[in-house]
């Protein structure tokens, strides 16, 4: 098996493991029954899956040094964002 297979692997595993985090967020913020709760589902998973599929996207294009400026605004500014407006 070759390092590009590897990485597709990888990148595939990334972005499906993201996109259910994702989800897992949604669904959070439709059952959690107050305000405080949903902010939590909003922000905790929803970043971490964000950051799982910008690493299978940069495995998938092969230059993970591109994602790091958006790892990082979205970290930074995805809970910060969601305080500011509660």
């Amino acid at each position: 098996m070759s390092w590009t297979a590897i990485a597709d692997v990888a990148a595939a595993a990334c972005l499906v493991i993201g996109a259910l985090l994702t989800l897992i967020a949604a669904i959070g913020i439709l059952r959690f029954p107050d305000l405080l709760t949903r902010m939590h589902s909003a922000t905790k998973p929803q970043v971490l899956g964000l950051l799982v599929v910008l690493v299978g996207l940069g495995l998938r294009l092969r230059d993970p040094v591109e994602d790091i400026p958006w790892i990082h605004g979205f970290a930074d500014s995805g809970p910060a964002a969601l305080h500011v407006t509660w």
